[in-house]
């Protein structure tokens, strides 16, 4: 069974653990509202189980900057969303932050993940967000 979800949002990336002033570790606030976000689109097409096996592709919508010329504009309307974003976030932060996002709901540990796919290209009709294909028995 495959599922596609749409996630809007401006995709970011997983923040890295950081220490608080009593020595404790903490997830960024940002970090975790992203996650929660992923979480309360992601949830209504959850499976009755979590899968076993699971193929997962990603595409990461990334926002339009300001700074894009009008000439840039229309090449990437021309070529129809697969210009690629080679800025930051870094595309392996942001698959960590939907896998551990999807984890308990879709699967039960990254583990279980044998395939995965992503790109990010800049969003074409001025609409950012993730979408995901879940594939999983």
């Amino acid at each position: 069974m495959t599922i596609q979800i749409f996630i809007p949002m401006d995709p970011v990336a997983k923040a890295r653990a950081r220490k608080g002033k009593w020595g404790h570790f903490y997830t960024p606030q940002k970090t975790r509202q992203a996650e929660e976000h992923i979480r309360r689109y992601a949830c209504p097409d959850k499976p009755p189980q979590p899968y076993r096996h699971v193929r997962i592709i990603m595409y990461f919508h990334m926002p339009i900057p300001q700074s894009m010329t009008k000439k840039e504009r229309g090449y990437l309307s021309i070529i129809n969303s697969i210009m690629p974003h080679l800025k930051k976030p870094d595309l392996d932060n942001m698959e960590k932050l939907v896998m551990d996002a999807l984890t308990g709901i879709f699967w039960t540990n990254d583990s279980v993940i044998w395939h995965k796919e992503s790109k990010k290209v800049y969003a074409q009709d001025a609409n950012p967000g993730i979408v995901l294909l879940i594939q999983g028995e």
